[in-house]
């Protein structure tokens, strides 16, 4: 399926999905002006492959290993916030909530 949805983003350019209880998620490649994809942790979205093509085509996006964990609706400033920590955090000396404090 990951195929199959590759090829109706980059033939058409975006595609929507209406997905309950939120509304429609809209997913454009490269070429289009606006660039909007916002996953879960569903399977299908954090698969190797689908991280892959996401990371080859959409120029800011957040791999699964940064996401917020148990958020399915992120607003713009969990987003912020959360990309804010990873980038000033040392995670590779983070060993507990001790050292995460310090």
């Amino acid at each position: 399926t990951i195929k199959r949805w590759c090829q109706m983003i980059l033939q058409s350019g975006s595609i929507t999905l209406s997905s309950p209880p939120g509304g429609p998620r809209l997913a454009r490649t490269k070429g289009n002006i606006r660039k909007v994809f916002q996953p879960d942790d569903v399977k299908p979205h954090s698969y190797h492959l689908t991280q892959l093509w996401c990371r080859d085509n959409f120029p800011s996006f957040i791999g699964k290993d940064r996401w917020p964990p148990n958020s399915p609706d992120l607003n713009p400033l969990d987003y912020s916030i959360w990309d804010e920590l990873v980038n000033t955090i040392n995670w590779n000396k983070v060993q507990s909530k001790t050292t995460l404090i310090q």
